[in-house]
């Protein structure tokens, strides 16, 4: 659980910070744990995964976004650049998840 949730915030990071469209390739034998698809819900349904980053890496994040975008389009509170960077998180991230049709494998 805690590898794979990892893997989401160094997706995040590509997709909202560094703003490289990314695509998570799922599949359905990768499913070792009921949370890994509440996760995938929630980030079809809202875009971002409740509590993914501590407090001290959105303060991380926002500062990181404050190096790779224009000073222009930053805004000035914390809550805002997080929102900016789940903005960018979604519109680049894109979700694939690959079921089996004959079952267990």
């Amino acid at each position: 659980m805690v590898e794979f949730r990892e893997d989401l915030k160094k997706l995040y990071m590509a997709a909202g910070v560094d703003n490289i469209a990314s695509v998570f390739l799922f599949n359905d034998s990768q499913i070792t744990d009921e949370s890994f698809l509440e996760d995938f819900s929630c980030i079809l349904n809202t875009g971002e995964v409740p509590n993914l980053f501590t407090m001290e890496e959105q303060e991380q994040l926002c500062s990181d976004m404050k190096h790779t975008t224009p000073s222009s389009h930053l805004p000035a509170s914390h809550d805002a650049i997080f929102k900016l960077f789940l903005k960018k998180a979604r519109s680049n991230l894109h979700l694939v998840l690959c079921m089996s049709p004959v079952g267990d494998p």
